[in-house]
C-alpha cells in the first residue's frame, strides 16, 4: 500500500441511507450526515449487535478510505467493514507499539496498545484499503465492549472521493501545527487571563512535481469540488499507524495554491488545511 498522503472529499455518505444497530432516537445515525460534529449518533449500549452501521449509497462509489468519528471508542476496539465485494475481517483499531517502547507506567504496557489521551478530540475509526473498492452497499461493525462509557458516540461518517497523488508532498515547506483559538484579556494592571478552547490542527504541504496530466485531472477536481467550504479528511501518512490519529483529521481548506506548470510535463501546487472542531 502506498504511504502517500490521501485527501478525501465530496462525502458520498451524506446522500446515503444509514440503518442498523441500536441507536438512541435522540441521537440517530442521521446525525452522522450533518456537518456539526456536536450532533452525534449514540448507541444504546456497546453490544456489537447495537454498534452496526449499514450504509446504502445513492449509487456505486469507489472508496480508498472510510473515516468514522470523532468518537469515544477506546484504543482496544476492533472493527469489520463489508461491501458487496470485500470483507476486511476483524481489524484491531489501534496499531501496537514495538516491543519495549511503552514505559512500565503506561496503563497499556502489557497490551502494547498506546493510550489516547486527547479528550478534546476523541478518536477516529480510519480504514485504508490496499486498492480502491467499489460498492453501493456497506456495513461497518464495531466491537468495543470494554468501553467504560457503555455506549459509542460518533460525529461524522466520511466516505468520499479521494486523491492519493502519485508523488508525495515535498519534504520542505510542510508542517503540522496548532492554531491559537484561546480567548485572552489583559486587565488595567497588566494581568493576563486565558480561556482555553480546542486549538485546531493546521497542516501545510505542497507538491513540487506532480505529473501534469494528474495535476489537471485529480488536482483540478479536488480544488473544484472541495473548494474552501467543503470538508476534506486528510490522512497525511497511511502507513504511520502509531501516529495516524495525530496526523489525520477532518478539515477545510484555508489556502489552495494555483495549479502551476513547474517544468516540462510536471506541475506544482500547495494547500493549507485547518481542522474542523
Amino acid at each position: 500500500m502506498s504511504d502517500n498522503i490521501i485527501l478525501l472529499y465530496g462525502n458520498h455518505a451524506d446522500a446515503g441511507v444509514l440503518s442498523g444497530g441500536g441507536w438512541l432516537p435522540t441521537n440517530p445515525l442521521s446525525n452522522l450526515q450533518k456537518r456539526a460534529l456536536r450532533r452525534v449518533a449514540q448507541s444504546v449500549d456497546v453490544q456489537p449487535s447495537n454498534t452496526i452501521i449499514n450504509v446504502q449509497l445513492a449509487g456505486p462509489a469507489t472508496l480508498k478510505s472510510i473515516a468514522l468519528g470523532p468518537g469515544n471508542i477506546s484504543p482496544g476496539y476492533s472493527y469489520r467493514i463489508n461491501s458487496e465485494t470485500t470483507d476486511t475481517g476483524w481489524v484491531l483499531g489501534a496499531t501496537r507499539a514495538e516491543w519495549n517502547t511503552l514505559t512500565w507506567e503506561d496503563p497499556n504496557y502489557w497490551t502494547g496498545i498506546p493510550s489516547w489521551d486527547d479528550a478534546e478530540r476523541g478518536m477516529w475509526l480510519i480504514h485504508v484499503y490496499e486498492t480502491p473498492v467499489t460498492s453501493m452497499y456497506w456495513q461497518i461493525e464495531i466491537d468495543d465492549q470494554a468501553n467504560p462509557a457503555n455506549f459509542l458516540r460518533f460525529g461524522r461518517l466520511f466516505m468520499g472521493r479521494f486523491w492519493q497523488p502519485s508523488i508525495n508532498y515535498g519534504f520542505s515547506n510542510n508542517g503540522l501545527s496548532f492554531k491559537d483559538a484561546s480567548l485572552k484579556s489583559t486587565t488595567l494592571a497588566g494581568n493576563k487571563h486565558f480561556w482555553r478552547r480546542t486549538n485546531p490542527r493546521v497542516f501545510r504541504f505542497g507538491f513540487d512535481y506532480i505529473p501534469e496530466a494528474e495535476l489537471f485531472d485529480k488536482g483540478y477536481e479536488f480544488q473544484r469540488i472541495a473548494g474552501y467550504d467543503g470538508e476534506v479528511f486528510v490522512i497525511a501518512d497511511p502507513g504511520d499507524g502509531l501516529n495516524i490519529q495525530k496526523r489525520s483529521f477532518l478539515s477545510t481548506a484555508n489556502t489552495m495554491d494555483p495549479l502551476s506548470q513547474a517544468v516540462f510535463g510536471y506541475g506544482s501546487t500547495a494547500f493549507e488545511l485547518e481542522e474542523v472542531i
